[in-house]
């Protein structure tokens, strides 16, 4: 893909960049919002989406990278500061948006944009116990990040938990060099120090870099190609010892797919250590919650069950059809008659936390690709159907996620309402919703949720119309007569498909693999790394109770492949989830 690349300037935009080059994207311009100029000088902003430091080192950057540059001032500021984005004329956000339409009417095959936000919702914020974390102005400022690394680490496990990468705004970053700039920036003249603010708590300040210019580097040190920086060799310290040892610094995926089953237990292990380790500030008990959920449920307990906290599974619906050519039809019936029962119950579909669905045919392209088209179609139009008045809310917005969706296909689905054969393809359709007294709106607003649709290194993109997880709140303590702080939740997870993340398809059809069951194994690893780092985003607290076990899907043939599977002695789960024993009211 040709794409654009956000840039600040600092370690992770460029190091972006590199690593869209080593995937075979190409980079095709720059784009940069900067603060608006005072005379002949910029100045520093308090910005939720942008960095403002070091922008006057943007213009050299794009000259080293050999590609345009389109940069705006920021002429907005941040009003939309919830965690889902709502459209806003006077927003920073819509800056961005105007200089990425100048872009695309440019450079119309830009097909891509690369961001260097490494993590997908974190907040800008200054960290006030930074003079206690040892981290001075006086001492830290305009150093190599090289020689501050080890400090940095030290300082990222608990009690402080510092971002060492600074993403919680502790400290931002310029880079100068790297091997796919023509060109090193130097600094002729030494940078002016600014102090931004001067609270005793978190004093803030930056360097105004002055006097820059470009020096050009031998071709045999620039690097333009995949294959020139997957060559590269880096130095490694270890964790402050003297001794260093040599260091691929990009990886293909196939690399990365090596050893996946020890590296994925070797993952889970150290985060359930940490989890344990930390102490938990608020110990509350659930029963505290119960009050809320007093009333009668006597209406809904005809359709579902209870799964307390006011969390309800619903009855199943179905849906039938010939084969693909009538799986619209199929998915339009199912959703119809859960419309008509959460209608004639008062229940929207805003209070849908998760929906799980069964297909009776094998999960093939064209039966994946039909149900979504018709599920998003179906899905969108209830919700706009049922549209929420916020007119009585004390918020001014809702932040209503898409629900999680569970999406299973067997080789038959029959009970006694339906009977299901080779020839007809059936949907099953049930959901977990919220019915309780607390406001319904304000409830909702209550929700975290996580939707990533950008494609990383973490886990897959979002690829269809519904959240990754949805945490409800359980447990609350009153902090005022207005509001209130959740303190446990109660966490609902889309499905993981075992995608290679970076490429978004699943190991067999990657070329890596000629055994299918070897491929079929690191698939089943992928599937379980992806759940425990949903999980350890959205509802970090709970590994520390983690207990359980996996239940896997395996389509083509279960039987044969899990026979094999017992053979070879390292089967990555412990059973078949059958959905066809969901539980139906």
């Amino acid at each position: 893909m040709k794409f654009v690349a956000l840039v600040s300037g600092g370690k992770d935009s460029i190091y972006n960049i590199m690593e869209c080059i080593v995937h075979g994207h190409s980079l095709v311009a720059l784009v940069n919002l900067c603060p608006p100029r005072c005379g002949d000088k910029t100045s520093e902003i308090d910005s939720y989406m942008y960095q403002s430091v070091g922008s006057e080192a943007i213009g050299y950057i794009s000259s080293a990278l050999k590609v345009p540059l389109y940069q705006t001032e920021l002429r907005r500021v941040s009003h939309c500061r919830r965690m889902l984005y709502r459209q806003c004329s006077n927003d920073e956000v819509e800056d961005l948006y105007d200089i990425l339409c100048k872009v695309l009417s440019e450079i119309p095959d830009v097909t891509a944009v690369s961001s260097g936000a490494i993590l997908s919702d974190y907040q800008r914020y200054r960290v006030e116990n930074i003079a206690a974390f040892g981290l001075t102005v006086e001492d830290f400022l305009g150093v190599h990040l090289s020689s501050i690394a080890y400090k940095l680490r030290q300082l990222s496990v608990p009690p402080w938990s510092l971002n060492v990468c600074g993403e919680g705004g502790e400290f931002e970053t310029i880079t100068l060099d790297c091997p796919i700039f023509h060109s090193k920036i130097e600094l002729k003249s030494e940078p002016e120090i600014v102090t931004h603010s001067k609270d005793p708590f978190s004093p803030t300040a930056y360097l105004r870099l002055r006097n820059l210019i470009l020096e050009a580097k031998p071709l045999n040190e620039v690097c333009r190609t995949s294959e020139q920086l997957l060559s590269l060799k880096g130095k490694h310290n270890n964790e402050g010892n003297t001794s260093t040892h040599e260091r691929s610094p990009f990886i293909t995926p196939f690399e990365r797919l090596k050893s996946i089953r020890l590296k994925t237990c070797e993952e889970i292990k150290g985060d359930v250590t940490n989890a344990l380790v930390q102490k938990t500030n608020i110990n509350c008990n659930n029963d505290n919650h119960q009050k809320y959920y007093e009333f009668d449920r006597k209406s809904i307990n005809n359709f579902a069950r209870s799964l307390g906290n006011g969390m309800y599974i619903t009855s199943n619906y179905y849906g039938t059809g010939e084969k693909v050519d009538e799986i619209y039809k199929a998915t339009e019936d199912a959703f119809s008659q859960m419309k008509n029962v959460f209608t004639l119950n008062e229940i929207k579909p805003q209070q849908i936390v998760q929906f799980i669905v069964v297909l009776s045919q094998r999960l093939s392209p064209d039966v994946f690709s039909n149900f979504n088209e018709a599920y998003t179609g179906q899905l969108n139009r209830w919700l706009e159907e049922m549209e929420i008045d916020s007119n009585n809310l004390k918020t001014e917005y809702i932040d209503s996620y898409m629900p999680t969706r569970v999406c299973i296909c067997v080789n038959s689905l029959s009970n006694e309402t339906v009977h299901c054969s080779d020839e007809v393809l059936t949907i099953s359709l049930s959901a977990i919703v919220y019915y309780g007294d607390i406001n319904v709106f304000e409830w909702i607003n209550s929700l975290r949720g996580l939707y990533v649709q950008s494609i990383s290194h973490w886990a897959p993109a979002n690829i269809g119309p519904y959240s990754q997880a949805i945490a409800v709140p359980i447990s609350n303590i009153q902090l005022d007569d207005f509001s209130t702080c959740a303190t446990d939740y109660f966490t609902f997870y889309s499905g993981q498909i075992g995608l290679v993340p970076e490429s978004e398809v699943i190991p067999s059809e990657t070329g890596y693999f000629s055994d299918h069951f070897e491929a079929l194994e690191v698939e089943s690893w992928l599937s379980l790394r992806h759940c425990h780092r949903i999980m350890k985003l959205l509802a970090y607290s709970i590994l520390k109770r983690l207990n359980g076990s996996l239940h896997c899907s395996i389509f083509n043939g279960v039987e044969v492949h899990m026979m094999k599977y017992k053979n070879m002695g390292s089967l990555p789960f412990d059973g078949v989830f059958h959905p066809c024993d969901l539980p139906t009211v």
